[in-house]
């Protein structure tokens, strides 16, 4: 399990640092939770991933790692139904 952790946290530390690499593969998909500010949350996004991917990997940090995710998936999700619905009633 814990070469799986490792791996998993590898993964996701390399997609984070991938936001600072090439901004601009990831600007479509923020632009969808930030549209005014798509670049600035590509940065803020990749760091957070970052983090996150470290979490998963340092041992005693599995508990953190999971709040972590949680409020991260959280985030995003809010942010993108709140830009979802203000689009959809004609707002921006």
């Amino acid at each position: 399990m814990t070469g799986n952790r490792h791996l998993l946290g590898l993964v996701v530390s390399l997609i984070g640092v991938a936001h600072f690499v090439a901004p601009r593969l990831f600007d479509p998909v923020n632009r969808l939770g930030f549209p005014t500010r798509a670049r600035t949350f590509t940065y803020v996004n990749g760091g957070l991933e970052t983090l996150l991917g470290v979490l998963i990997a340092v041992p005693g940090t599995q508990r953190l790692s999971r709040y972590v995710s949680a409020c991260y998936t959280a985030y995003l999700t809010a942010a993108v139904a709140r830009t979802q619905l203000s689009t959809r009633h004609g707002r921006r």
